[in-house]
């Protein structure tokens, strides 16, 4: 298999911590079973019969969430092997691999606190809770929709604008 034959291959995942991790271990790069690290994308359309291709417990979710520029994480995970888990937020449903288009990490996920800069207020620095992310095609960058106090802010906002994020976890 060459070089480029392996970084098309599905489990492979170059630039992923884990994925370096291992590189600096000496050890295999190619993730074939368990846990495949994060990859992040969306559904600019839905496959013909995409419903056959979803878990037959999630066609609502995945209904909500295909076709749509909103950014999905995807994992595969050992215990579906024949689905891969993707995760809008809280949303999560399961579907076989199939088209969709992959996207840089946001950096960011749905419900985090991050600061915003006096720029974008007229007073002092505010803090906004992400309610969407999506891809914007014309700029080809993840835009993200906020809130702050329960209202919505007017304009969607591209990550270099937070100042800062005060929460590291993720939730998908």
């Amino acid at each position: 298999m060459s070089l480029q034959e392996l970084k098309l291959h599905p489990a492979i995942h170059w630039s992923s911590p884990l994925q370096m991790e291992q590189a600096v271990q000496s050890a295999p790069a190619i993730v074939t079973k368990g846990f495949h690290p994060t990859r992040w994308g969306w559904f600019p359309w839905a496959p013909e019969r995409w419903e056959e291709t979803v878990h037959p417990d999630d066609l609502t979710i995945a209904g909500y969430l295909i076709p749509s520029p909103r950014i999905l994480a995807v994992n595969r995970v050992s215990d579906h092997e024949e689905y891969s888990t993707y995760n809008y937020g809280r949303l999560t449903f399961r579907m076989k691999p199939s088209l969709w288009r992959e996207a840089p990490s946001p950096g960011f996920h749905l419900g985090q606190l991050v600061e915003i800069s006096k720029l974008h207020s007229t007073h002092e620095p505010a803090i906004v809770t992400i309610e969407e992310m999506y891809w914007e095609p014309v700029r080809e960058k993840i835009l993200f929709i906020v809130s702050n106090r329960g209202q919505l802010w007017p304009d969607s906002l591209e990550a270099h604008e937070f100042i800062h994020s005060n929460d590291s976890s993720f939730f998908g």
